[in-house]
């Protein structure tokens, strides 16, 4: 597969460079340059020898008697042989007479150019007045050449500019055809980091990157199988671990009727069946976090609406456990996509947490305000706290951070870890500190 992937991008570069050649080619042709190398020596030249007939036919109009010596001076600063010519005679020269005879056979083919090649050693003439030829002309033979100043050759240039733009533009769907499946893949990588494990990643079947989305698609879902049979063999265990307790239960019942056991062990049966089966739940509801999160389900949730709510809803269990609840808020209304049933699980955890821990007839203080973009709610209560090593370990699975205090109060160490994946799967952070007034209790924040 990846040969075939090789060998397409190869030819498809090699398309791109005969393509853009062929472009320029056809470009150039439509504006072809109607002078080309020697068009540019001869306009050189031109000036030239336009520039030496204004000069020496000024001298030989004003002092026709030392024209040659006008000629000498040409010759010692540029280095010229010179000659001039009138009535097809030669009337002063510096180094010797042009051929006469080669002279006569080009200036049949002369054109209106002014300047022709009168032989095959480079010499040159032109008119003293193209307009009166009679007038005579000069010829020049450079030796050596004249010297040029430097400048751009743009008729070289243009060329290789135009192939660079050419393949510029061909390499733009060049990258999108090869950024597109990588695109893809990369947010099916960032959906399935985040659990989403059924996002599949699309290609065309006839394209060489659908090998990778094959793959790509084939791990995630042995993923999510062995997830899926993951979460079953929670729910068996589940099952077979409850109907033993519900029969235990049941018989430790009956036998609390009918008198024939010591009451404090059947209570103490009951109570720890009871914790059992409270375990399974917690473990079930961990299990469904973690493999039925689908966020699509959202809905708009005003957070500050909420937890005045459910303060509300809950003041039977708050009356109750003789706890006051005191809710501050710095904003009137904050919306979030979420699950109310998953936040509503997120306070009850907490807040029952804090009046476990607390003592009787304390306080649990809510806050919320807005930072950073976000709203953040502190939940402050006054009971024994935790040490500060612990306070990042209270929100791992199963863990206690009193042994002695969890047989007293009941809990299975799921409750926190609970908490924390409902708040990730709601793009928040949730984090516990010590307070800082002196005073004793937890502080648990919720960022979201």
């Amino acid at each position: 597969m990846l040969y075939k992937l090789y060998q397409k991008l190869y030819f498809y570069v090699l398309g791109m460079i005969i393509v853009s050649i062929l472009s320029t080619m056809a470009i150039l042709s439509l504006f072809p340059n109607p002078n080309g190398e020697r068009g540019m020596l001869r306009g050189h030249i031109k000036e030239e020898l336009v520039f030496a007939k204004n000069v020496i036919f000024d001298s030989y109009k004003s002092d026709p008697n030392n024209i040659k010596k006008k000629l000498l001076e040409i010759k010692k600063d540029l280095n010229w042989e010179l000659s001039i010519w009138k009535d097809e005679k030669c009337i002063a020269f510096t180094d010797k007479i042009p051929n006469i005879e080669e002279f006569k056979k080009n200036i049949k083919d002369t054109n209106d150019d002014e300047i022709d090649i009168i032989d095959k050693k480079g010499t040159f003439f032109v008119y003293l007045d193209e307009e009166n030829k009679s007038k005579g002309f000069i010829t020049v033979r450079f030796r050596p050449p004249p010297k040029r100043e430097p400048h751009i050759h743009y008729e070289r240039i243009l060329p290789p500019l135009l192939s660079i733009i050419f393949l510029a533009i061909l390499m733009i769907p060049f990258t999108i055809y090869i950024v597109r499946p990588f695109k893809k893949l990369m947010i099916s990588i960032n959906n399935v980091s985040l659990g989403n494990f059924s996002t599949k990643l699309d290609v065309s079947k006839n394209s060489e990157f659908s090998f990778i989305a094959d793959s790509f698609n084939n791990m995630t879902e042995k993923i999510q199988d062995m997830i899926q049979q993951k979460q079953r063999l929670i729910a068996d265990v589940s099952h077979e671990i409850r109907t033993p307790l519900t029969k235990i239960r049941l018989s430790l019942e009956l036998l609390d009727k009918e008198g024939k056991g010591k009451q404090k062990y059947i209570d103490k049966g009951i109570s720890e069946i009871e914790n059992l089966d409270e375990l399974i739940d917690d473990l079930l509801s961990a299990s469904k976090l973690e493999i039925n999160f689908d966020s699509s389900k959202f809905i708009d949730i005003d957070l500050v609406d909420f937890i005045e709510k459910f303060i509300v809803k809950n003041q039977i269990f708050i009356e109750a456990t003789n706890f006051k609840i005191n809710y501050d808020s710095k904003i009137k209304e904050y919306f979030i996509k979420g699950d109310k049933k998953d936040l509503e699980s997120v306070f009850s955890n907490i807040l029952s947490n804090a009046a476990k821990y607390s003592h009787d007839s304390s306080e649990i203080n809510i806050t919320s305000v807005e930072k950073d973009g976000k709203i953040l709610i502190q939940i402050r209560d006054f009971g024994i706290g935790v040490n500060s090593n612990q306070l990042e370990k209270i929100f791992d699975p199963f863990y206690r951070t009193d042994d002695s205090r969890n047989r007293k109060t009941g809990g299975n160490g799921l409750g926190l870890s609970i908490v924390r994946k409902i708040i990730d799967n709601h793009n928040g952070k949730i984090w516990a500190e010590l307070p800082n007034d002196g005073k004793s209790g937890l502080i648990i924040n919720i960022s979201v």
